[in-house]
């Protein structure tokens, strides 16, 4: 959903055994991410490594007895991509769940931006992940900060986010909470019909614009 959102119709094409070869990687504790990162020409260059539902797959193989897999195996990855690439910055996008790759995402990082919906529920969500978060930084990440929280999929006129916003200011006045990014029909057409936001939004497209 990343790449496809900086207009990028089918980012598995990009290279067909990418997530295939970093699982590989992961399980013989190969460190070399370099042949697997796509250069995206456009108005605002960036290089991109493609993931795909291979991925999901991942948890469960690192889990297995003996495989010895160590949660700095992508801090090291991207030490060395780092240091032959020399970024300004590197996004590493997660899924909502908490999983082993998350937890290799938060070793790795130094900080964490929460999206998270307006929703009643998203209180108990946001709970479990601060206490990983407080895990990590405890037992092997010390550096690691929260950006802030980012609500996401915001309608102002339903009365749970009211209620969200003060939800978030009660128990967790020490986070920052950023603007709200608004509820799009837009974004939900283009799920349900596998087009690229990006091409029909123009402000998805002005934003896109504005970063470098």
């Amino acid at each position: 959903n990343l790449s496809q959102g900086f207009g990028i119709d089918f980012p598995e094409d990009l290279h067909d055994q990418g997530s295939a070869a970093l699982l590989a990687g992961y399980l013989r504790g190969e460190r070399d991410l370099l042949p697997y990162i796509t250069r995206i020409e456009n108005k605002h260059p960036f290089d991109l490594l493609v993931g795909n539902d291979a991925l999901d797959d991942m948890d469960e193989l690192l889990i297995k007895k003996g495989e010895g897999v160590s949660l700095y195996t992508l801090k090291d990855a991207l030490d060395a991509v780092q240091f032959d690439k020399k970024y300004h910055y590197i996004v590493i996008d997660c899924k909502p769940s908490i999983t082993i790759l998350t937890k290799a995402a938060m070793v790795a990082a130094n900080g964490i931006l929460i999206p998270v919906e307006p929703k009643y529920y998203s209180e108990k969500g946001l709970n479990r992940l601060l206490s990983t978060i407080y895990d990590i930084r405890r037992q092997t990440n010390p550096r690691l900060e929260i950006y802030g929280v980012l609500p996401n999929k915001v309608d102002d006129r339903q009365r749970q986010t009211k209620e969200f916003y003060q939800l978030m200011a009660q128990c967790f006045p020490e986070l920052p909470m950023y603007k709200g990014i608004p509820q799009s029909v837009s974004v939900s057409d283009t799920d349900a019909g596998g087009y690229m936001f990006a091409r029909r939004s123009k402000a998805a497209i002005a934003a896109f614009d504005s970063f470098a």
